[in-house]
């Protein structure tokens, strides 16, 4: 998926939900989920990736807290996507990278900012 359909698509997901839609729980869910999906996407090198690890991270909270609160919420994973989403394309418009190399006994974390 091209860079800038990735990006469109999280804006128009994200602002389509009128700001009183949101429980405050699920700005909480867009919020971490946006930060996941940032952090997410300067380590991998692959959106699809970072979209798989950010959604795997909040469907296993969702689990967690079905298993332990009995409150499994669908509309919290929609929050919980949508903020991957937005993570993921906040990251690609600031450009940041992060490289991990590891040679002999040294390890190197890399920081760069591709545009």
């Amino acid at each position: 998926m091209s860079r800038s359909k990735l990006i469109l698509l999280s804006m128009i997901s994200f602002f389509s939900f009128h700001a009183n839609a949101f429980e405050e729980d699920k700005n909480y869910h867009v919020l971490v989920s946006t930060g996941i999906g940032f952090a997410a996407n300067a380590v991998f090198d692959s959106q699809y990736s970072s979209l798989g690890a950010c959604v795997a991270v909040g469907f296993s909270y969702e689990v967690y807290q079905h298993h332990r609160y009995d409150a499994y919420s669908n509309q919290d994973m929609v929050a919980n996507i949508v903020g991957c989403g937005l993570g993921i394309a906040l990251n690609e418009l600031s450009g940041l990278k992060f490289d991990f190399k590891s040679s002999n006994e040294t390890y190197m974390i890399n920081l760069r900012f591709d545009y």
